[in-house]
């Protein structure tokens, strides 16, 4: 995605693909805005602005490092989204391949070794996952 250009970026993104999506797109917007921050701190240099020279240094490398994490992020959720749609692609012709692909695909916080969903025992993120399993509750736990 990094050596990717900006028109391939979108091509991908419109078109009928698990990845990128949403989630790149968040991490690339997260690059985006701490590019912005970086080139108006590089901005805010000379002799007008020496006495926050420290204050701007620090908000310059947090930026350059903050867009760097944004676009690790975007990279991570593609590759994640990814794996994703190839544990929906395996065959569900026998009953082993049904369990295969629902195992695969169930949500952490449940467990289905018996078919059932039931809560597992394991502990919770501090997000916890919505009940349909389709992403993170709008509440920290």
């Amino acid at each position: 995605m990094r050596s990717d250009t900006l028109d391939r970026f979108l091509w991908d993104l419109a078109a009928r693909v698990p990845a990128p999506g949403g989630g790149a797109t968040a991490g690339l917007h997260l690059a985006q805005a701490a590019a912005l921050l970086g080139m108006v701190a590089r901005h805010t240099d000379g002799e007008r602005y020496a006495e926050h020279a420290d204050a701007v240094l620090d908000i310059r490398n947090r930026a350059d490092a903050l867009r760097i994490t944004g676009l690790g992020l975007a990279e991570d959720d593609a590759r994640a989204f990814g794996a994703v749609g190839a544990a929906y692609t395996p065959p569900r012709d026998t009953e082993e391949a049904e369990r295969t692909r629902t195992t695969a695909i169930a949500p952490p916080h449940w467990s289905r070794r018996d078919g059932s969903r039931r809560r597992s025992s394991a502990p919770r993120s501090r997000w916890s996952t919505s009940p349909s399993g389709c992403g993170r509750s709008a509440t920290p736990t």
